[in-house]
């Protein structure tokens, strides 16, 4: 998730790991059948139905509807404005088909194979990734300012996406980190911001309350300085989502505390920024204000307007999975698998987060369980903002990972001191 891979290998990491995954699946799929919780049925049917339709229209919509105009997945945004490509059969349709085939083998294994030490193993894993993205945020950061060496050809593995010595922001560079551009960069660390936010408000330890906090400062200004528009909209919704949700949910005194003491202090911050520091005031105008006025930003929303426009006129199955590009995730979602694929997956999100609502409410498991489960849960939710205000495809890891490292943190809750009763 936080390492892209050389460019030299030609294939992520990542990729890699979800293959010996899937045979892993394959292998204890054989040996003891696929078994799912009673409980997970109705999220299964629906990923799944979404999964087969989206398959199934990467193979055959692009044949349907051979020769109309779409954003070609390769053509880029900004230089298919006013000028669409074609729709043909390409290796889009078979790449997004294999990624979404790797990521629901790897969601149905969590939920058969499912066990407390998995979870623990995911949340370690989640913590050091989020962790070693800041540090080379950072370094990224002084190797633009001063000129030391900084391992782009290890840390990202396309060299057509913008890099940080490249573009800039009045005096501040653009940082990607470890992603390979800004806004996957900002999109991670926004989620990865608010789990350690709900890891920190809830923490009854003061002493580990303190590193969380620590970890938090570093996470937030790791976020600014990737001066993505998505990122700082995306955050400050979810600040202001949680924090209604935590007053009318009757959250404890202290949570309380600690999150009128974290959003004062933010907001004392930035305006301290904005109005005493010089050029803050030119970044944050151009990141938050300018964008949305800019020709980049028209060339997005043509882009999401033309995706409505495929929808329609392939009568709402929409052009196949990795067929079109717009700029945002429903655009993607309904241009690319239509009514019935948007349907099933918008179905099974809400599954899931009702499950985690009675998980949490019933629950007599431990109460850092609890804490996991709101955290895991919160950051997907980050990620799915995010992507629907500018992260268009289904390719994307940390969104997959958060999604298996939610539904584990369910599970826990459900299995209680008693095993998980299986179908």
């Amino acid at each position: 998730m936080a390492i892209p891979g050389a460019e030299s290998l030609g294939v992520s990491p990542f990729v890699i790991m979800q293959l010996a995954l899937a045979m892993y699946a394959l292998l204890y799929w054989h040996k003891h059948g696929i078994v799912i919780p009673i409980k997970w049925k109705w999220f299964t049917f629906w990923f799944l139905a979404f999964t087969v339709i989206s398959l199934v229209s990467a193979f055959t919509f692009p044949f349907l509807f051979d020769g109309m105009r779409v954003y070609t997945p390769r053509g880029g945004v900004d230089p298919q404005y006013l000028a669409p490509g074609v729709l043909e059969f390409s290796v889009s349709n078979v790449a997004q088909a294999l990624y979404l085939f790797l990521y629901a083998t790897g969601i149905l294994i969590f939920i058969t194979r499912f066990n407390t030490a998995l979870l623990e193993a995911t949340n370690r894993a989640y913590l050091f990734a989020g962790i070693f993205v800041c540090f080379f945020s950072y370094y990224q950061l002084i190797s633009v300012l001063t000129g030391i060496y900084y391992p782009d050809e290890i840390l990202y593995n396309n060299a057509n996406f913008d890099l940080a010595g490249e573009r800039s922001i009045s005096f501040l560079p653009r940082i990607y980190s470890t992603f390979s551009e800004s806004s996957f960069y900002a999109i991670f660390m926004a989620s990865f911001l608010a789990w350690v936010y709900i890891k920190f408000v809830n923490e009854p330890d003061k002493s580990r309350s303190y590193r969380w906090l620590g970890l938090l400062i570093c996470t937030m200004f790791s976020l600014l300085i990737s001066t993505s528009s998505t990122g700082f909209v995306t955050v400050a919704l979810f600040f202001i989502l949680h924090t209604i949700s935590s007053f009318l949910m009757g959250t404890g005194k202290t949570q309380k505390l600690r999150i009128t003491l974290i959003l004062s202090s933010f907001v004392l911050i930035l305006l301290a920024l904005y109005f005493f520091v010089p050029n803050v005031d030119s970044i944050l105008n151009e990141v938050i204000f300018d964008k949305s006025t800019s020709e980049s930003s028209l060339h997005r929303f043509e882009a999401d307007r033309f995706a409505f426009v495929v929808f329609f006129k392939t009568y709402l199955l929409g052009s196949g999975l990795g067929s079109n590009r717009p700029s945002s995730f429903f655009a993607f979602l309904m241009s690319n698998v239509g009514v019935l694929g948007t349907f099933c997956i918008v179905v099974s999100i809400l599954i899931l987060y009702l499950t985690s609502f009675r998980a949490i409410r019933s629950s007599a498991a431990d109460a850092s369980y609890k804490v996991t489960c709101q955290a895991s849960g919160w950051a997907l939710f980050v990620i799915l903002l995010a992507k629907v205000l500018g992260g268009p495809d289904l390719n994307f890891p940390p969104m997959w990972i958060l999604v298996g490292y939610f539904i584990l943190s369910i599970m826990q809750l459900e299995a209680g001191p008693k095993k998980i009763k299986a179908v």
